[in-house]
């Protein structure tokens, strides 16, 4: 089993705040690792690597564990899952997460596009 804090460590200095209304955003630009330091890319796919979903479901935990300051946060379940393109290794993405009821959304951006949108209740 591949522990998501192998692949994906943020630094909480590097999340900025946006207040946009009501609603406290944290961004980050994140570079996803390459693939010789991430297992998740073992075999996924030969010859031309993709971050796996479950990849991107990890490290939008570990994105919200950080800003929380909360390293014993688990997923209690999703409300939505979207992967919308590709994301590479090596390759820079914006993450956004927002609260909104008991539910975190987790935003991510490669090229100004949203890439994938994970919305889950954390424990």
């Amino acid at each position: 089993m591949i522990t998501s804090s192998v692949c994906f460590q943020f630094k909480k200095e590097d999340i900025k705040l946006k207040i946009e209304g009501q609603c406290y955003i944290y961004t980050c630009d994140y570079r996803v690792p390459r693939v010789t330091a991430c297992p998740y890319f073992d075999g996924h796919f030969p010859g031309r690597p993709i971050l796996p979903g479950v990849a991107i479901i990890d490290a939008s935990l570990e994105y919200v564990r950080t800003i929380q300051d909360s390293p014993g946060l688990e997923i209690q379940g999703a409300t939505s899952i979207k992967f919308l393109d590709l994301v590479g290794p090596d390759s820079f993405v914006e993450l956004n997460a927002f609260k909104k009821g008991s539910d975190w959304i987790v935003i991510w951006l490669a090229n100004k596009k949203k890439a994938a949108e994970i919305i889950f209740v954390l424990y």
